[in-house]
């Protein structure tokens, strides 16, 4: 079989290489005998024993690679446990602008190495191996897919992008392919489902490893997918079941990541996938580093804790242990008032109420609260942010220090945090970072009297509704 043919549809043709299908699998296996990294690194917190297992049996989750080795499969680890991401020195030749979309067709990524494709039925790939085994054809590809592997947990109607762990998961992943397909003399074929979610995700993670490790733009890493007659991608939604007319395209996300690399932002090869795990549990923290040293953002504590297997509501004191493992100075609460902030303040943190309502929009007054604080607050260590869930209100200011002091723009900051922590910024908080972000650039690293020269360009209407820049 021709491995450049679409393997979906009525007819196929068989040539010179061997197409496999695919069964794709993850198994758990118990962490009785697992030496935990997180045991190693926080084993004086008090955690849930189910929130562990479950963080560590995520780490040695696998799945099937379908690779024909004499016309029997053979299967191989996915994740890798051990050792770094080492970043690609040579540049690549670019691929051409595809034209046409087809499924079932592969198109290159990294020309004559690794390629793409998005099939309606994988009972096809199964057909095609058995006519190429048939015929006695040498395999010339290999074949994996991850929609069963690297998942991302909706809150509403998103269903995107993955986050910074899956990213790191399926770099490594596509890393020891192509090294091993490379010693084979083989090519690699990455492949999804026909769903739209799933092959949108997919192409943002392709795209995700170019920019961090071929070291790709943005724009080089979605030439391969920019497809001349179509767009078979979906616009990402936000963490709601509104039908919002502003949607987040796959380029902003990989924009935003490549501005966050150029700000080591994001270091793939120094990524602890442990450490993000373990915060990222609902059960243990729900909290994410969005800026190293800067800024985390969580869901907001409670008067009371209660535990359940899926998550937990915390209180401070819960939180006391990661805050000096972080170097968190201060806390920023941004929604109504649900725990004493004397649990805080009595262990030496600083601490700022800047309350506004949930899916609301700050108003002057709140942005430039926030800024003072971070002026003061963040030459002594991190600032722990959050809002009910740490999700809406939580991402948009930080969004606004993103804009003002990296100069991301909107798209790029939220397409960023959402790869940080998914589900962030929500309705009209978006447009309302698009609608300052030229405000935010003005005043720059300009002192407080340059930020409130440039929100005086802004109109904030009465109400906290809609925000315009003038």
């Amino acid at each position: 079989m021709d491995m450049g043919q679409h393997a979906d549809g009525e007819s196929h043709h068989a040539g010179d290489g061997e197409m496999v299908g695919s069964n794709e699998s993850s198994e758990r296996k118990g962490s009785e005998d697992f030496d935990s990294p997180f045991r190693k690194k926080f084993g004086k917190f008090k955690l849930n024993a189910d929130a562990i297992r479950e963080r560590e049996n995520l780490l040695k989750r696998q799945t099937e690679d379908l690779t024909i080795h004499s016309s029997v499969y053979a299967n191989h680890s996915v994740v890798p446990t051990d050792g770094g991401l080492p970043t690609q020195s040579d540049a690549l030749p670019l691929v051409s602008r595809p034209k046409k979309w087809m499924l079932g067709k592969q198109y290159p990524v990294l020309e004559g190495q690794l390629y793409f494709m998005s099939l309606r039925d994988e009972s096809k790939l199964e057909e095609l191996l058995q006519r190429s085994r048939e015929r006695g054809v040498k395999p010339d590809r290999t074949f994996f897919s991850t929609d069963n592997l690297l998942l991302y947990y909706p809150f509403c109607a998103d269903f995107g992008p993955l986050n910074i762990a899956c990213i790191y998961k399926f770099a490594r992943l596509l890393e020891s392919k192509l090294d091993e397909s490379l010693s084979r003399d083989m090519k690699v074929v990455y492949f999804c489902s026909a769903d739209m979610r799933l092959r949108t995700n997919a192409v943002t993670l392709l795209g995700c490893y170019l920019i961090l490790v071929e070291n790709y733009t943005a724009e080089e890493a979605w030439l391969p997918f920019d497809f001349e007659d179509s767009n078979p991608f979906l616009q990402y939604q936000d963490a709601s079941f509104e039908k919002e007319s502003w949607k987040l395209d796959v380029v902003d996300v990989l924009q935003g990541v490549e501005k966050a690399k150029n700000e080591r932002l994001i270091e793939i090869e120094q990524f602890d996938l442990s450490v993000y795990e373990y915060f990222d549990h609902p059960a243990v923290a729900d909290m994410h580093v969005i800026i190293p040293e800067k800024f985390i953002a969580l869901k907001g504590p409670s008067f009371q804790k209660k535990a359940l297997r899926s998550h937990s509501s915390k209180t401070p004191s819960d939180y006391l242990d990661f805050f000096q493992q972080l170097n968190v100075k201060c806390v920023c609460r941004l929604n109504e008032k649900q725990y004493d902030e004397a649990e805080f303040t009595s262990q030496g943190l600083n601490f700022y109420d800047i309350i506004f309502d949930d899916c609301s929009l700050p108003s002057k007054e709140d942005v430039v609260s926030f800024f003072r604080m971070c002026e003061l607050e963040l030459p002594h260590g991190a600032i722990a942010i959050h809002c009910q869930a740490g999700l809406g209100r939580t991402g948009t200011m930080i969004g606004l220090y993103l804009m003002r002091h990296y100069r991301f723009t909107a798209r790029e900051a939220i397409g960023f945090m959402r790869v940080m922590r998914p589900g962030v910024v929500i309705g009209r908080q978006q447009n309302f970072l698009e609608a300052v972000q030229h405000a935010m650039w003005q005043a720059g690293e300009g002192g407080m009297d340059a930020l409130e020269e440039a929100l005086e360009a802004v109109e904030w209407e009465s109400g906290n509704e809609d925000t315009k820049h003038e």
